[in-house]
């Protein structure tokens, strides 16, 4: 199901990159739904120190993040997806919406696509739709 979700949520997408300052072992990585639409950020956290561990697969294994999905001072919603593909809409406040990242998969869709191209690294010779 949760390679199903991914393939829902990117398809009809182009790259953006990989989202720029998140801490080690937080991983972000940054869409546009063709068109000039909104903006998928597919998030996730792994260490390779707690991993594969005693059982295997941890979600109980977390951390903190905010992603940036607006300018500062902006408040409003976006819809986070988890990897069963569970939709549910959250608040953002000052431009950032707090997660818990795990090792399953959240995505993340927001608006501000021109904020999102300005705080990803696009890939190098990459040429999008």
């Amino acid at each position: 199901m949760s390679v199903a979700t991914m393939t829902h949520m990117i398809d009809g997408t182009t790259t953006l990159g990989p989202v720029n300052g998140t801490p080690r072992g937080v991983y972000a990585y940054a869409f546009q739904r063709l068109n000039n639409g909104k903006v998928l950020t597919a998030l996730w956290t792994h260490d390779n120190a707690a991993w594969p561990g005693p059982k295997g697969f941890d979600p109980a294994h977390a951390v903190s993040y905010e992603l940036k999905v607006d300018a500062p001072s902006k408040s409003g919603f976006v819809t986070v997806f988890d990897m069963m593909d569970n939709a549910k809409t959250v608040p953002y406040n000052d431009g950032r919406v707090p997660l818990t990242l795990t090792e399953a998969p959240l995505y993340v869709v927001s608006d501000n696509a021109e904020l999102m191209r300005a705080n990803v690294t696009k890939p190098a010779k990459y040429v999008g739709q």
